[in-house]
């Protein structure tokens, strides 16, 4: 092997970490940032990836992971924040995350342009905080990505993944405000496929409680496997895009966080893969904490959602215990 075959590898990845870091972020303004939200293993990645098909945007990778991100070091995983919350200690963290103006090394591993005009935050810890952000940050566009708890706890527990049901219990004002009945429920969860299905739970009931219908474009990941092209259309024109050529190559291809075993690089069923790993009774773990959680409607044994029924439960309004609605 040559001497310019063996350095080829070095320089390809000094390009790319030359790309991750030499750039200029534009545009500060909060209107040229999208957040793409929604639990780990749900598929934010691929969709991202649609959202980015033309790698004009700069792509924010999980800025809220605390133990890569000193800017927020103090952030739990799942945080919560009430709609109403100014405290500096939150807002000045996320504010920098939103115009762009945080450099940092794990955020920024997944950034491929130099001159960046629009902003993508792709982010599975903030699901709890997009009330929060849209009362506080309104001209943000925030998508949200739903899949099968089942789906996200099978892949999880593949990769070896915890759950974070202590940090989103250690939480006060989360408690008080949502989970305070639910805690028998959430108790009950005793095998890890059913405590990571808790998490899912908490971090989904919570966005359809306080979230309006105005505030977010919902997407069902499962949708978007049954009509790719119907949905990413949807998605691009809620955040000022149009479907395009580029479009179909990007519906195609597998993220680059897909596993190897994962079903769309194994060719099987996108939707029901995660049907034959999932034991009955975690099945029926999962169906039961979805009926004390009111997320029945949406999701069940079957691995399809009702996106109507979605739809409803985030038209419904909702305030915190002790306040009257209207």
């Amino acid at each position: 092997m040559s001497a310019r075959a063996r350095l080829r590898p070095a320089l390809v990845e000094a390009r790319r970490e030359a790309k991750r870091w030499s750039y200029l972020d534009l545009d500060p303004s909060l209107s040229a940032t999208t957040v793409l939200a929604g639990s780990g293993r749900s598929g934010t990645t691929w969709l991202g990836e649609i959202l980015d098909r033309h790698h004009d945007h700069r792509v924010i990778f999980e800025p809220l992971r605390a133990s890569r991100v000193p800017a927020v070091a103090h952030f739990a995983h799942g945080q919560y924040l009430r709609p109403d919350e100014e405290d500096s200690r939150w807002v000045e963290p996320v504010e920098r995350i939103l115009r762009g103006r945080l450099r940092n090394r794990w955020a920024d591993h997944q950034n491929h342009v130099y001159l960046a005009r629009r902003r993508l935050v792709k982010e599975i810890r903030a699901n709890n905080l997009l009330k929060w952000l849209k009362t506080r940050f309104p001209e943000v566009k925030v998508v949200w990505l739903v899949r099968h708890p089942c789906a996200v706890a099978a892949s999880a527990r593949a990769l070896g993944w915890r759950h974070h049901l202590d940090d989103l219990l250690a939480q006060p004002d989360l408690v008080a405000d949502h989970l305070r009945p639910l805690m028998p429920a959430i108790a009950a969860a005793r095998t890890p496929m059913e405590q990571y299905v808790a998490q899912w739970c908490i971090e989904t009931v919570v966005p359809f409680r306080t979230l309006a219908p105005a505030d977010v474009c919902l997407v069902f990941y499962e949708e978007l496997c049954r009509d790719p092209a119907r949905e990413a259309a949807r998605v691009l024109a809620s955040v000022g895009q149009e479907a395009d050529a580029a479009l179909a190559g990007a519906l195609d291809r597998p993220s680059k966080l897909a596993r190897a075993d994962s079903a769309v690089r194994r060719g099987q069923n996108l939707v029901t893969g995660w049907t034959d790993k999932v034991a009955r009774s975690d099945v029926e773990g999962a169906v039961a904490l979805l009926e004390a959680f009111g997320l029945s409607e949406i999701y069940g044994a079957d691995p399809w959602p009702d996106p109507a029924a979605g739809s409803r439960l985030l038209a419904q309004p909702w305030s915190p215990p002790g306040e009257k609605v209207g």
